[in-house]
């Protein structure tokens, strides 16, 4: 399944070891018979204490084992010497030797774009991250975040809840989610069913190996594989201390674009992207159709259906007519039973009548 040095390379990625430190290792053996038999490591930047652990393990027993626990997992592994390694992530700063993976590996090969932002998003900028990745994914791009909390579950979210609302299973979600740590750490909690509906449906990975615990330093670290896959890096919200900082810096520094969505003055959760703007770091986008026509893409227009509405239907159009709702305020101004109304609800957002969002808001769909 798996090269010599492609097996050498996952190897390697089982230890705590700096990058340099594995480009040291990579640049004197090819293949973990030469580690064992070639080199002498006493000359290298490693500690004692390194060498001892990867001696030590450099065992044919030791690899077959995590060899076997990878693929018990439906973990795979993709290298810098694996044919389908991203060559995007060459252009970054210490491009990842190994990368772990599960779902759907095929998404690496479609064109991304980042959505990234606070963990303390608002509704406004939840709603917006939502908006913007479910419509980038309709116009083909393959949405990449980090699965944490806020900003980051939004864009996912807005891919994979139109995805399973609709069950076509035929063809995989388009997003993927890069971690901070090892899959069986994963990291925050309150994701891990979003986490394990994306290993089905689309694809997750990490530059550590499964059993790597997330520390704080590895979440701005990973930021540089996020841009590394994408075109693009779209902000729907970020604080003026937000640790998006970290992945506009890569994104400019790579020379990719980054797309800024501007909120209220005085809300804190928008002094980062309205900063952006303001440098002139960010350009100012107010809509999907903004992003798409800086990528030259033309946006698929769906033919619209004539579907005629109910007096119930109607009700609930009409409650909404002045803007978004939540679930509570519409029962009580339709006076429509919880059940009736939910059934509704899922019937006019399935035909683009109307959007659910973030916290069990509705609203009129402007398709």
């Amino acid at each position: 399944m798996y090269s010599e040095r492609e097996e050498f390379l996952i190897w390697l990625s089982c230890f705590e070891l700096s990058w340099k430190k594995r480009e040291e290792i990579l640049s004197k053996v090819k293949t973990l018979d030469d580690f064992r038999s070639a080199v002498d490591f006493g000359k290298t930047n490693l500690t004692d204490g390194e060498i001892f652990n990867l001696q030590n393990a450099s065992t044919k027993t030791f690899l077959s084992m995590h060899l076997e626990s990878l693929k018990k997992a439906q973990v795979f592994c993709i290298t810098q010497a694996s044919a389908d390694y991203p060559q995007s992530l060459y252009n970054i700063p210490e491009p990842p030797h190994c990368l772990y993976c599960v779902g759907k590996k095929e998404l690496l090969k479609h064109k991304c774009i980042a959505i990234v932002g606070t963990r303390q998003a608002t509704r406004y900028g939840k709603t917006v991250a939502e908006k913007f990745a479910k419509e980038l994914s309709d116009a083909g791009f393959v949405i990449v975040s980090g699965l944490a909390d806020g900003i980051d579950t939004a864009g996912h979210s807005g891919v994979m809840q139109d995805y399973l609302n609709n069950a076509d299973f035929s063809s995989p979600a388009l997003t993927i989610a890069v971690l901070g740590g090892g899959f069986n750490y994963f990291y925050p909690k309150s994701n891990l069913a979003l986490f394990n509906q994306m290993a089905k449906h689309s694809l997750v990975i990490s530059e550590y190996a499964p059993n790597v615990a997330s520390h704080p330093f590895h979440f701005p670290y990973r930021n540089r594989i996020v841009v590394g896959l994408s075109k693009g890096v779209v902000v729907p919200e970020a604080g003026e201390k937000s640790g998006t900082s970290h992945t506009v810096e890569y994104a400019l520094n790579s020379g990719i674009d980054v797309f800024a969505v501007p909120g209220q003055i005085n809300s804190p959760a928008s002094l980062g992207t309205n900063r952006l703007i303001k440098s002139a770091q960010g350009m100012c986008v107010t809509n999907v159709t903004d992003i798409l026509e800086h990528f030259g893409v033309n946006r698929k227009e769906q033919p619209k259906k004539a579907i005629q509405l109910d007096a119930d239907e109607q009700l609930i159009i009409n409650a909404l007519a002045e803007g978004d709702l939540h679930i509570d305020q519409l029962i009580e101004k339709t006076k429509l039973d919880i059940k009736k109304l939910n059934n509704l609800l899922t019937k006019l957002t399935m035909n683009g009548i109307l959007v659910k969002l973030t916290g069990n808001y509705y609203e009129i769909s402007d398709n």
